[in-house]
């Protein structure tokens, strides 16, 4: 390891089968290479699916002292102040068909909205999500017309079934004839709609484009489709060894897998050869 400057640097790492390793922990190794990088002169933040209120048990310990990602692009939010900088939510309009769709053709899947201070479940069944029970998530069951005066950063259908999963995600694509959402998978059992143009990487592009962060130079760390985009808008992407085949592709450097502490081996050993 060299005593190396990281002062020009912004590294946004996604959470699940990154930062986190398949147990569901947040390694010591990981978070003391984290607080190294920062004591050096480093930003980092995360960028994740997941709303605020869902971080706490895996960040313990770490401090993001830049701009976090939430729901996959839909929100840019400042931890430390816990208020949100950036909103890009769902057109209400144009979703809120889909969401009738999905309720009324598919009733073996969960339907859920994301508000910005709230998991709402649509369908009947919350226990259909198996994260809501396993994370103690505080979710509310709700009907999407109730919700009309709040922010909607994403919908997500989940479901175990992966075929019924995969017919609710082909109904919603052949519903989305104008291309108003972006349409992805973010697991083997979510599938995920976003606002048009939305994904981690336009909000890394958003944070980049601020003041404060424009001098920085920005690496991302990720593993799943959705992370892809995030490592195309940066400077330098790197893919963890557990990396789908888009990830590692939008890639600049592969790392060890989640497993083995890949936030320490990016920041000790990758970022310092990076050649931008």
């Amino acid at each position: 390891m060299t005593d190396y400057d990281y002062s020009g640097w912004a590294l946004l790492s996604d959470m699940d089968c990154t930062l986190i390793d398949s147990r569901g922990i947040t390694s010591p190794e990981n978070k003391e290479a984290i607080r190294y990088f920062q004591d050096r002169g480093g930003v980092f933040a995360i960028s994740t699916g997941r709303s605020q209120h869902c971080l706490s048990n895996y960040l313990d310990g770490i401090d993001t002292n830049g701009p976090s990602v939430l729901y996959n692009g839909g929100a840019v939010y400042d931890l430390r102040e816990r208020k949100f900088l950036l909103k890009n939510p769902l057109d209400k309009t144009a979703v809120l068909p889909i969401i009738r769709m999905v309720l009324r053709d598919f009733p073996g899947v969960a339907m859920e909205l994301y508000t910005s201070e709230m998991l709402h479940v649509l369908s009947d069944d919350p226990a259909i999500d198996p994260a809501i029970a396993r994370e103690h998530f505080d979710v509310r069951l709700s009907r999407a017309e109730d919700l009309l005066d709040e922010d909607w950063p994403k919908a997500m259908i989940c479901c175990e079934d992966t075929e019924l999963l995969a017919a609710a995600a082909r109904a919603v694509a052949a519903a989305d004839a104008e291309n108003r959402f972006e349409l992805f998978y973010s697991g083997s059992i979510y599938f995920e709609i976003l606002d048009r143009g939305v994904s981690k990487g336009s909000a890394l592009r958003q944070i980049a484009a601020m003041p404060k962060y424009r001098v920085r130079r920005f690496a991302a760390i990720g593993d799943h489709d959705n992370d892809a985009y995030m490592l195309r808008a940066a400077d330098f992407g790197i893919a963890v060894a557990n990396a789908s085949p888009d990830c590692l592709s939008a890639a600049q450097a592969v790392t060890v897998d989640n497993d083995h502490h890949a936030l320490a081996d990016a920041i000790y050993n990758i970022l310092p050869q990076a050649k931008l």
